[in-house]
């Protein structure tokens, strides 16, 4: 599940400093403001080989197909905290409130629309058959871990739970506050469902799994780690106030936005390589979200001007006028949203 992306451009855009997690934050107790109907460009909430799902400078929601056509609008999707796509997109589920007040969990299959008002809040799904939520129980919070097979729940460890998934499915990290302490549980998804491991007290607030779940980066505002292997040890990094990250096989991308009265909002972008040495750094004015090519190190960066694709040594492959948002859906596969709101997908050879 992802965190709307749009709210963290909104939160970007209220707090001088601030960490938070790039497009996997999820978490029912997360900090994000209220998304802007103002944004003069469209956003990029998720995007996959197969579709997209955008939020319109109006405050709706729309999912596309490959070629761009829409499939479904929705306006109160725009509400939920967590929006992202199922085993699909424009398939989509949006779940939690931005203000904590009870709301319908809302999925989009095909063309059915479908509010489920069971309680509690849905982290991951990839379908209304397999999925990961937090449920009130009777004596605490419950997490629900649904498959195809069937479901089962377990005392939640702790609270405030968010949940960063790799963009495969294949692993994720659940962090959450035991004890006074943040702590975090790796997740690994099989034929048969997750399994759970024990929670690792740690100083981390958001992470960012890669492809195949590894590596993993996760930080706090004073700290930040790379973990290699899912139960190895984690190795720290020579840096602070890392807003968000993304990862490759052979990189990581970390990003610090910055609000300044005198010289305006910028974006701080350094890219890593696997031993946490910097291969290149750039600001860029106004507050941007990057990505990385999951099995390589060409970074997609939007800036004010368009998008910008930098190699490892930082310089420019290329320059996409007119392109305010970008993911990588694939190896190679760049989707691009242009300012008109038109979705585009092309693929390196």
């Amino acid at each position: 599940m992802k965190l709307l992306r749009a709210l963290l451009i909104a939160a970007l855009a209220s707090t001088a400093a601030i960490v938070l997690a790039g497009v996997v934050l999820d978490s029912p107790h997360a900090d994000p403001a209220e998304p802007s109907a103002g944004n003069d460009v469209p956003v990029l909430i998720e995007a996959d080989t197969n579709g997209a799902i955008v939020l319109d400078p109006s405050g709706e929601l729309r999912g596309l197909d490959a070629f761009g056509a829409v499939r479904w609008r929705d306006r109160e999707l725009a509400g939920r905290l967590y929006v992202s796509c199922l085993a699909q997109c424009p398939d989509a589920v949006g779940s939690g409130s931005v203000d904590d007040r009870p709301s319908a969990t809302i999925w989009h299959v095909g063309q059915a629309r479908v509010a489920d008002r069971t309680p509690g809040v849905v982290l991951w799904a990839r379908s209304q058959h397999e999925l990961l939520a937090v449920r009130p129980g009777p004596a605490g919070d419950l997490f629900e871990m649904r498959t195809l097979a069937g479901a089962s729940a377990s005392r939640l460890e702790g609270t405030d739970p968010r949940l960063f998934a790799a963009p495969d499915d294949s692993r994720a990290v659940l962090v959450s506050t035991i004890a006074n302490a943040r702590a975090y549980q790796i997740l690994d998804r099989g034929s048969d469902g997750w399994t759970v491991s024990a929670p690792r007290t740690a100083p981390v607030e958001s992470a960012c799994p890669g492809r195949n779940g590894l590596p993993i980066v996760y930080y706090d505002p004073d700290h930040a780690a790379i973990l290699d292997t899912p139960r190895g040890e984690p190795r720290e990094l020579s840096m602070t106030g890392v807003g968000r990250c993304a990862t490759s096989q052979v990189a990581v991308l970390v990003q610090r936005f910055r609000q300044d009265s005198r010289s305006g909002d910028h974006t701080t972008t350094r890219l890593l390589d696997m031993s946490g040495a910097t291969l290149w750094e750039r600001v860029d004015p106004g507050f941007h979200l990057g990505d990385v090519d999951p099995t390589g190190d060409i970074v997609a960066l939007p800036t004010d001007t368009g998008l910008v694709l930098l190699g490892r040594d930082g310089r420019t492959v290329e320059r996409i006028p007119d392109v305010v948002d970008a993911r990588f859906v694939a190896p190679g596969c760049l989707a691009s949203l242009h300012a008109d709101g038109v979705l585009t997908t092309r693929c390196r050879t």
